[in-house]
């Protein structure tokens, strides 16, 4: 089970990192591959910024994945951020503002690593040892 939390941190960190890069180096043309056309320049900032911190997240993941006394923490924030993003994205599609496909990459991806976290949290028991 460790090993399986290890392969999630490092793959959701390569996965943001992808995700990063193509919101900070091609904000348009990632957006248009989900659906969203003709948006202001502006969107394209906005899109730059979150770029930024899931790079960042991206290096940190992976990173974390090296050091199990990391794993608490990061698979949580993982967790977190996964059923957050699914949630999210089911309201804007069920309430109708957009479509599913302008919301599936991100449902899924949100979707896939919240169960990937949840289904490896009972192993960070063997993390956590009291001291003494």
């Amino acid at each position: 089970m460790r090993n399986f939390l290890k392969r999630v941190l490092l793959v959701n960190g390569v996965v943001d990192i992808c995700v990063g890069a193509g919101l900070v180096f091609a904000p348009k043309k990632f957006g248009g591959f989900l659906g969203f056309f003709g948006l202001p320049d502006y969107a394209s900032f906005l899109a730059g910024g979150w770029g930024v911190a899931a790079l960042i997240l991206g290096f940190g993941r992976i990173t974390a994945s090296w050091d199990q006394k990391k794993w608490r923490l990061w698979s949580l924030l993982g967790l977190l951020e996964g059923s957050i993003l699914a949630v999210f994205c089911l309201r804007y599609w069920l309430g109708g503002v957009l479509t599913f496909h302008q919301v599936s990459v991100p449902l899924l991806i949100g979707a896939v690593f919240a169960i990937c976290y949840a289904a490896s949290y009972p192993s960070l028991r063997i993390v956590v040892r009291p001291k003494g």
